[in-house]
Formats: C-alpha cells, structure tokens, sequence
C-alpha cells in the first residue's frame, strides 16, 4: 500500500487551477510524442509483469551510463544501494510516510529527473521497474513524466485505471482474476462487467449512508493525484511554478474537502464530523494489521479519540507549538528569525507548517501534523518502532475512503480557524462594493441521481492475451443533472467596473447562526466580470464551471489510440488523449433528497472589486458583458476562503448590496 499523494486536485472540491495539461489546443501529434506515450503506458501498465514490452535488447547499467546524467552521482549511488540489498525490491511494501522510502523515492525521481534525454529517462525508468517495488517505482515515474519537459505532455491513465487494487476490494480483485482465468465469455473487443459494486452497506453504521461518495474512484483518484505536481517532499524554491501558494492551497483543499462532505452528512440527516480528540486516557493502540473497530468509525456525533501512543504524544506536542505561534502571532524559523503570523498572507506560512513540506519554516520543531495524523493509526507502542505497513489513510488513493480521515481533517482545521480567529472579522468596507447590487439570483431546479459507471480493471490482473475483452468494474456514483443559474447585477458606477464573483453553496440560512455555518459552505463558482452601468445579466451553467474536465480516456483506449497512430500514421491530436481527471460536474451539487421536500441549501453570492484584469476574455451574458476566466480559488489579493474564512460578529455585516443570499433545493430522483 503507498502511493503518496500527487498532480491534479480535485479541482471543484480541493479548488486547485489549472489542473490539466499543459498542452497547446489542437496540436498534432507527432512520431516522437506518440513513442514517448506509448513507452510511459508500457512502463506503467502491468507493472507486476516486467517483461512486457519495456526490456531493453541491451542491459542498461547505471553505472556504465552515469555520464548520461546530469548528476552521475545519483546514478552511481542508486546502483551502489541495488548491489547492497538497500533498495525496497519487487513484491516490497512502500509507503510515503516512511522516512527510509521518502529517501529512496527523492532518490529515484532525482535520478529520472537528471537524464540528459528521454532515451536515457527511459532506460534508467526500465531499470527501475525491474528492480524496485511497484508502488515505489509508479510514484516516481509518474512524478518523473510530470516533471520532464520533455514528458510534460505525456498523457498519464486515470489512477483508478491505472491502480485498480487501491479503489476496489480484494474480494472484487478476486473474481475478476477467476473470471480471465476463465475467459470471460471472450467474444472479440466486447468488455465484460464481471462484477457489480452497489457501494451500499447494511451493517448499520451511519456512515454507510455516505458509501457512494467516500469510494467515487473519479473522486479518490483525483485526490490520490494531488500531489504529484509538487510532492510534498520538494521545495517550491526547486520548482515555483508548480508549487506555487502550496501551504494556502493546502489550506483551501481542506476546507473545501471538509465542507463538501458535511453538506453530504447533511443530506443524508448526519450532524457535521466531528475532528479527533487526543487521549485524556490509555486508550487501546490499532495495529496496522488490524482494522480500526467499527465503534470508532460509526460514531460520527460522538469522540473519536487517536490511540495513546509515543507517536500521538509527539504529535500533540508539535500541535501546542503552532498554537502558541498563532497565539503570539509569529513562527519562528530554523535560523530562530522570527516571521509574522498576524496577517492575512501568513495563512501560506501556516499551510506549510501544518503540512510539514519543504517549504515548512522548521520542521523539526513543528513536525508534520498532517502526515503525522495520518500515520498515528499504525504506529505502536514502541518509541523507535520497526517500518509498518500503511493503512486506509496515509495512501492518497484509498484516504477518502476512511471516515476517519474527515476527523483528521477537522482537527487540523481547528489550527487554521486558530489563526483566522486571531485575525478578527472583516471591516465593513473590505466587504462592500459602493455602486454595485445583486438584484436577483434565478436558479433553475437542481437534481441529482445515482448512476452507474463502469472503469477497466486489467491493469491488476494478468496480461494473458491482448486479444481478450476488458475486465470491467460497475459503481453507481453520484451524478448532478446539468444546470444553470442567472444573476442579475444593479451597477450605478458611470463607466464599466471590473468585478470579481464568488459564489458559495452552503447550509440553508439561518438567523443568528452565519458565524456557526460559514465553514460549511463550498466555493462553488468564481469568475470575473465586467459590469456595464445599470442593469447587467450574468448567465451561468455547470459547462461555464472553469475548474471542470472532459472523463479521461479509459486506459485501452489511450493506449489503443497511441499505438495506432504510431503505426499507421493516421492523424491525432494531443488534446484528442489529453483529458485531465473530470467529469466532476457530477460532484458539483451535493445529494440532494426526495421530492417533495428536497434538500434546502443556500447559495451565497458575493460581488468584490477586481481592478486591472488581464485574464483571457469569453463572450457569456447579454449586454455584451464580458465574462473572463480566474484561477480557482480568485486571485485578487484577497483569502482564498474570502469572506467566510474569518469570524463573523453579527450576521447583519453581511447584509450588503452586493452580497445576497438564495434559497435553493436539491432534489435526489434516484
């Protein structure tokens, strides 16, 4: 178990931007791309079987080739740890986590990093897989391709395609095999459906209400990519571009993440997470060989408590340490300089203190609480315990899939509300926009229905025969019916003012209680716009939705394509195989409930002043409005949780011209 975390968020609910390729639109795809694609996907497919398609006619010997590398000591230390029995072999467990395979995966994405061309990337990638654990060599391969100029283009498989075994049980795994064994009523190219997964569970835990979005594989596969782009053991320094804000998206990822699950609770009658409770008490210590009793999983109104270990100890210490930062208002570096945490920008700071990366300002004071809470379920009693083997929540692409990894989440979000509270609320006239009123919010009904969705499975079973059908996984998955809403915006200004529109999804209003429900509410839609004077039409549908993305290919068809434009020379373009992970317009609306009744939400629209835009402009309303793209979440000099991020004192500081609620209902038709 252990891929670690990873590339594309989850862009609706983890708010990250530009979590595609970066490929240009419409270009054609050449002979040195299509091989370059086609030698990642042998790389990549079937990694259990190594003499498939990836050995080279010649031995590749890193030692021999070091001057192929810009940095051959990399090269020479790698097969100096092989020759040593030091590397986690083939068969091996890898996680993340552990500082001993943190080392060995840095040291092996160096070295694929610092091969002068792709020839060399891919022989030394060839000896990789021959000789390191699955996992270990996936993760860094695909950190590798990622990170490459000349592999940035490579279209990588969707993760639950590509690691079937982390988004499915063993049980699904298992008649799977016997049915390749068997043949599977092989007829050609037609896949066969050789088993159904309803995601329903009736052993009467509540949280089995909520089976249908913990285990959506396009939800945990986007989330077991996050990290990919900028691992959390590399420094924003060595790569700016791809690490750039990465402590204040950290952040906005968990509290869209935590937001988004309490309005699925909500549908579904379930009071919001609760976070996890350090002991007051020895409480009993779970093994990373035993499953975490369901008492403790099903109880999610009541405490949860981490297990009373040397591990948790620490932890609560390195905890009380960045409270006391917040609480004196600066964090103090290694060099003992101290840097300011009473301003709004040093939620950045934060985010990398909290996550424990590169970029932490010492992380030997302040630890890791996000990995360290992640690991506290498989940590024993001993100070200096041996290498465990991870559980459910330290490998990225099952984490989601553990209620207890909301509970984490919730306790490092006190942390942030820590500081936020520290900060105070807004002042009236960081809120308002003089001149500007939203007159109506017009939403169309919303619904939302369970699906059935069906994904590849080959690549964890045996590659018997290239001629047998697909093996396929069936999974209803929650899907929102398309949509679209309409604002009508009041401008009293006498020239046209650019403005800058958030828009949230959130609780159904209630008075008195703003302050208490602000951090359930999800950003739902950002965009910009240019308001002429009077009345300005702002039209909005889920295909408007900036952050979203076309269904990735399946894997056969990625791989299918590829080959046969390599070999024939038909046309194809990049674009036509580079879809990043969407299809999360299914997830933009949470479950909603039965009609008549319904779910009743609130949707917030907030309208601020964004000078000087400079954003790529689309045409989308009447009146000729110009309508330009954001990053997500804005970029406008404001938090990224703006202005539900801070306290609020009275719900009357949000009764605003240019800030109005509206009542809208989600209906589940099935």
């Amino acid at each position: 178990m252990g891929l670690s975390a990873t590339f594309c968020a989850f862009c609706f609910l983890f708010g990250l931007a530009d979590a595609g390729f970066s490929t240009p639109p419409h270009r054609l795809a050449d002979r040195e791309f299509l091989s370059k694609q086609t030698k990642v996907l042998d790389l990549l497919l079937h990694m259990g079987q190594s003499d498939l398609g990836d050995n080279l006619t010649v031995p590749f010997s890193l030692e021999e080739n070091a001057h192929r590398f810009q940095e051959p000591a990399l090269a020479q230390l790698l097969a100096a740890m092989h020759s040593r029995g030091f590397l986690v072999g083939r068969g091996q467990t890898f996680s993340i986590h552990h500082q001993g395979d943190i080392e060995l995966a840095r040291v092996t994405v160096e070295l694929l990093l610092s091969a002068q061309d792709f020839d060399t990337f891919y022989s030394a990638a060839t000896w990789a897989k021959q000789r390191l654990s699955e996992a270990l060599f996936s993760y860094a391969l695909t950190v590798a391709v990622l990170r490459r100029n000349d592999t940035s283009d490579v279209v990588l498989p969707a993760p639950y395609e590509l690691w079937p075994r982390y988004f499915v049980g063993p049980d699904v795994l298992r008649r799977a095999y016997d049915a390749r064994l068997r043949g599977a009523a092989a007829d050609g190219e037609r896949p066969q459906t050789v088993l159904a997964s309803s995601n329903q569970r009736h052993s009467g835990c509540p949280e089995d209400l909520l089976s249908y979005f913990r285990e959506d594989v396009g939800l945990n596969g986007n989330w077991a990519m996050k990290h990919f782009r900028c691992p959390f053991w590399l420094s924003g320094a060595v790569s700016a571009s791809s690490c750039d804000r990465r402590g204040e998206l950290f952040y906005f990822a968990l509290r869209q993440l935590a937001a988004r699950y309490d309005l699925e609770r909500l549908s579904a009658g379930l009071e919001p997470v609760q976070p996890l409770q350090y002991p007051t008490v020895y409480q009993e210590t779970y093994h990373s060989d035993e499953r975490v009793p369901s008492e403790l999983r099903c109880a999610p109104e009541g405490e949860a408590f981490l297990p009373d270990t040397p591990h948790v100890w620490a932890l609560k210490i390195f905890e009380e340490r960045i409270c006391d930062a917040i609480d004196v208002g600066y964090a103090v570096d290694k060099n003992y300089t101290e840097h300011p945490l009473r301003r709004p920008e040093a939620i950045e700071i934060l985010g990398n203190i909290v996550e424990g990366n590169a970029d932490s300002l010492n992380e030997n004071f302040y630890g890791s609480l996000y990995r360290g809470l992640l690991t506290s379920f498989s940590q024993s009693e001993d100070a200096f315990p041996a290498k465990q083997v991870a559980t459910f929540m330290e490998n990225p692409a099952t984490a989601l899939r553990d209620p207890l990894f909301y509970r984490a989440v919730k306790k490092l979000l006190g942390v942030f509300n820590r500081f936020q509270d520290r900060l105070g609320p807004y002042k009236r006239e960081e809120l308002e926009f003089p001149g500007v009123r939203v007159e109506t919010v017009l939403v169309k009904p919303l619904s939302t229905h369970l699906e059935q969705f069906e994904f590849e499975l080959d690549n964890a079973l045996p590659a018997l025969n290239s001629s047998r059908p697909r093996l396929l996984a069936r999974q209803r998955r929650l899907t929102a019916r398309p949509f679209q809403y309409q604002l009508a915006v009041a401008s009293q200004h006498d020239a046209d003012v650019d403005a800058l529109l958030r828009v949230y999804l959130g609780p159904r209003r209630r008075p008195a209680q703003l302050d208490h429900d602000r951090h359930r509410f999800v950003l739902f839609d950002a965009f910009r716009a240019s308001l002429s004077p009077g009345v300005t039409t702002l039209r909005r549908t889920y295909k408007d939705l900036r952050f979203y993305g076309r269904p990735p290919l399946a894997v056969s068809a990625l791989r299918r394509q590829a080959r046969a434009a390599l070999s024939s020379g038909w046309r194809l373009y990049v674009d036509d195989l580079a879809r990043p992970l969407g299809g999360v317009e299914r997830l933009a609306l949470p479950r909603g409930r039965r009609a008549p009744a319904g779910l009743p939400l609130s949707l917030l629209v907030v309208i601020s002043s964004a000078p000087n835009t400079t954003s790529v402009a689309t045409t989308n309303s009447s009146r000729n409005t110009t309508i330009t793209a954001v990053s997500f979440p804005p970029r406008d000099g404001r938090p990224v949780g703006f202005p539900l991020d801070r306290p609020i004192d009275h719900d009357g500081d949000f009764d605003l011209p240019n800030v109005r609620f509206a009542d809208i209902t989600i209906v589940h038709r099935g």
